[in-house]
């Protein structure tokens, strides 16, 4: 039997979801500064981790903003407590699907999207370049073998929104932007199409082996 899962609805064959991460922290809580290898001696403010997540709405969030902006790519940032104001149709922390699938609470059906393996702070203290062969190997793999794919980039405000990164980020979508059949796709658009898919998960089986 021919599986029906070969193409997303639009007809294209994989599909592309940015995920931007504009995370900051209240004063003195934020997280330790990746980049610095050595502990300051107990007692010492680290000043340096303190600030180092600023940089997400000085600068980093408005780079990456108009670097989507000028591909005509869509992001979906994740901003907590507007997601908290709402009723939630998704969440994007799904670590063991490649497709979105429904997932039904007693309080409704909720939809799981898989995240991001490989993300843009595992790479900025090494070579950016790395970030650009991850993506741009998965990205060739996919497309050549794998019709009606998902990939799911992560890219955080305060770490790939740096000049070092960003310039990587823009050249993995301009990349990506030279072949037909891809779908820059909003976490809604997944969420909504697993809602419609009559099923509620797609294995990696049900594509292939069906």
């Amino acid at each position: 039997m021919q599986s029906r899962f070969k193409s997303w609805p639009n007809g294209t064959r994989i599909a592309i979801a940015i995920t931007p991460m504009f995370e900051v922290w209240p004063e003195g809580k934020g997280p330790a500064n990746l980049l610095q290898r050595t502990q300051v001696k107990p007692g010492i403010v680290d000043r340096q981790a303190l600030t180092w997540p600023h940089y997400a709405g000085k600068e980093g969030v408005w780079r990456i903003i108009r670097i989507l902006d000028r591909h005509g790519v869509p992001g979906t940032f994740c901003t907590n407590d507007f997601l908290a104001q709402e009723k939630v149709l998704w969440q994007g922390d799904a670590n063991y699907i490649d497709l979105p699938r429904r997932v039904k609470t007693k309080h409704g059906t909720l939809v799981h999207i898989p995240h991001s393996d490989y993300t843009d702070n595992r790479v900025v203290w090494l070579s950016p370049r790395q970030y650009y062969d991850v993506y741009k190997d998965t990205f060739d793999y996919l497309y050549a073998n794998e019709p009606m794919a998902l990939m799911v980039m992560t890219v955080h405000s305060h770490f790939g929104g740096r000049p070092l990164m960003a310039a990587v980020f823009d050249k993995l979508l301009t990349y990506f932007a030279q072949f037909p059949d891809v779908w820059f796709a909003r976490h809604r658009e997944l969420a909504q199409w697993a809602l419609d898919s009559g099923s509620d998960e797609v294995t990696y089986a049900q594509r292939f082996f069906a």
